[in-house]
């Protein structure tokens, strides 16, 4: 999914579900993806990245995402750039 899908998702619609970690001021969720019992959520936030192999880490704009099975949260949430999220994709648990 690319970052502009991701923000129209954001921008389009009201969140889905409370993020996990909503005692800690984390933002709520949009559903984003479905795979049979698995349901992807993610929503915007930042990230560390290195520009460069040994560089300092810098703070950039990302989004957090985790799984959730059945209407249980699964592992642990995640957060990494849109480039990553959009070349990599979300790793399912």
């Amino acid at each position: 999914m690319t970052k502009e899908a991701l923000l129209a998702l954001w921008m389009g619609h009201a969140p889905t579900v409370r993020c996990p970690y909503a005692i800690t001021g984390h933002k709520p969720m949009w559903e984003t993806l479905r795979i049979g019992d698995m349901v992807l959520f993610t929503c915007p936030g930042t990230t560390q990245e290195r520009p460069f192999p040994l560089a300092p880490y810098e703070e950039v704009a990302g989004l957090a995402y985790q799984w959730q099975r059945n209407g249980m949260w699964v592992g642990q949430g995640r957060s990494t750039t849109f480039k990553g999220f959009e070349a990599n994709g979300p790793k399912v648990p």
